[in-house]
């Protein structure tokens, strides 16, 4: 879907990365390969379910948030819905 919106708003698919992968996973993995972005976007699924899930919830988009300032280049924007 992301490569149809690309090429329907003129965007080359080639010039851009398309990954499938668990965000938590790829995000460490970055890390240790200390690449780096200058944009990054984590748009996490509803973490919270119930009450009772609030901390785990919180903590978990902590955790995803940390992740991905550790990829962001100084300067860079980190956009999370």
């Amino acid at each position: 879907m992301a490569k149809k919106n690309f090429r329907l708003n003129g965007f080359s698919v080639t010039d851009h990365e398309f990954v499938i992968q668990n965000v938590f996973t790829y995000l460490e993995d970055q890390t240790k390969k200390k690449h780096q972005f200058e944009v990054v976007i984590v748009d996490p699924p509803a973490f919270v379910k119930s009450k009772g899930n609030l901390n785990n919830a919180v903590n978990a988009y902590i955790n995803l948030n940390e992740k991905a300032l550790r990829v962001l280049k100084p300067g860079g924007v980190l956009v999370s819905s």
